[in-house]
């Protein structure tokens, strides 16, 4: 695996699945600012009302087409076949794919993440336990409160500033 951060604002990004998987993936896209297509065959009204004022656009059944032009693509439906077929789509379309709960069907994985702002912890067990990834996050939840999330917002404000100084690297680095 090859740890990454994605600022995906703006990029297209489709979701197969909209049930308690889906919606927490669902959340965490459209805090990112996605522009997100969400295939769900029985939205219900919070996904409804979410189409109706444009945070998502909504479809009702997954047509293999759907991945033209994505970034990435989430297969989080409870039927199988279907979480295959986007799998299949995207790989044939070169769209990096996750698909819930098949580490072995995805090209990547989500991590738990323990988050103040734009301080970001992210915990990987490659795949092989998230209920373990999150109890690592809560443990670490304690250890690294709000103090480092202010501590980056005021690293943000100075690192144009140190950068802008004519240090060396040695020098920025202490």
């Amino acid at each position: 695996m090859f740890p990454i951060n994605l600022r995906l604002t703006g990029r297209k990004v489709l979701l197969v699945g909209a049930g308690k998987v889906g919606r927490r993936k669902l959340d965490k896209l459209i805090k990112a600012e996605a522009w997100i297509l969400v295939v769900e065959p029985n939205p219900d009204e919070g996904l409804r009302a979410m189409a109706a004022e444009g945070i998502i656009k909504l479809k009702t059944s997954f047509e293999p087409n759907l991945v033209e032009g994505l970034s990435l693509a989430f297969a989080a439906s409870s039927d199988h076949d279907l979480n295959l077929a986007v799998a299949k789509a995207a790989a044939a379309k070169g769209v990096l794919v996750n698909v819930a709960d098949s580490p072995d069907l995805s090209d990547f994985i989500l991590p738990a993440v323990v988050e103040d702002g734009d301080f970001q912890l992210s915990i990987s067990t490659g795949g092989a336990s998230p209920a373990l990834a999150a109890k690592v996050a809560a443990d670490l939840r304690d250890s690294f409160g709000p103090t480092y999330g202010r501590l980056t917002h005021v690293a943000s404000i100075l690192r144009p500033i140190i950068m802008s100084a004519g240090l060396s690297q040695s020098e920025r680095d202490t």
